[in-house]
């Protein structure tokens, strides 16, 4: 790292020793200035193109640009990409905690859900297939807002494998969680219907099924201390 006329040059290298391998250096310098007007501090970030390798993958970041100052960050087009261009991360837009028209989004393309719900150590629930869709941040009534639209290949909820699920979700910024609705379609066309919300920081669950002949194994990660090796299909109303 070096510094000079209000410029940071940073390289930061990482890695882990985990089976599955995380490392890579990213590249970025930040300027720092003073907003006209108004004396507030503005941070202007400009990513260099990197690469690192994660789960296994080897992963591109392009060049971007991200700007923060008080209440406001703003970010132009940050990609990051696997070598194959076969999944990827997009956001771009502004997130303004002054004006609701300001819109954040995030594309994702064949997204390995699994690793990321492992990689955020979250043990209320797993979810594991392959995620593409969009994510919108922005301010709702002086709150944060975010919905959610994806479509989840190769669905595992708790390492059972489901089907393809459809799912919306949104933060519930006054009761600290996220809502999820959603369908589930399985290899024989039979549709599920999930209802329901996760609290991220209490780990909190709530989910109602409306199932049509289930895989109902993954309710082994709950049943464990009662019984071993439920297994079979269940049809009907259920809520955990």
């Amino acid at each position: 790292m070096d510094a000079a006329n209000n410029t940071v040059n940073t390289s930061v290298f990482f890695d882990n020793v985990d089976k599955k391998k995380f490392n890579g250096k990213v590249n970025a310098s930040a300027l720092f200035s003073r907003e006209e007007g108004t004396n507030k501090l503005k941070t202007d970030i400009a990513i260099s193109p990197s690469q690192a390798v994660w789960s296994d993958t080897t992963w591109v970041i392009e060049k971007s640009h991200i700007q923060i100052y008080p209440g406001v960050i703003s970010i132009d087009n940050f990609n990051i990409h696997s070598a194959l261009k076969d999944q990827f991360i997009n956001i771009d837009g502004k997130y303004s905690a002054a004006n609701p028209d300001d819109e954040m989004k995030i594309d994702l393309e064949n997204i390995d859900l699994e690793y990321i719900f492992t990689s955020l150590a979250i043990d209320a629930l797993n979810f594991g297939g392959r995620a593409t869709g969009t994510l919108l941040c922005s301010n709702v009534d002086g709150s944060p807002y975010a919905n959610v639209n994806l479509k989840v290949d190769d669905f595992k909820f708790n390492n059972t494998n489901l089907g393809l699920l459809n799912l919306y979700s949104e933060v519930d910024e006054k009761e600290k969680k996220v809502n999820m609705k959603g369908t589930i379609l399985d290899k024989d066309s039979r549709l599920t219907n999930i209802d329901g919300f996760i609290n991220p920081l209490t780990q909190e669950l709530s989910m109602h099924f409306d199932a049509d002949k289930i895989d109902i194994a993954f309710l082994n990660k709950y049943a464990s201390s009662l019984f071993n090796n439920v297994k079979g299909q269940g049809t009907g109303k259920v809520h955990f």
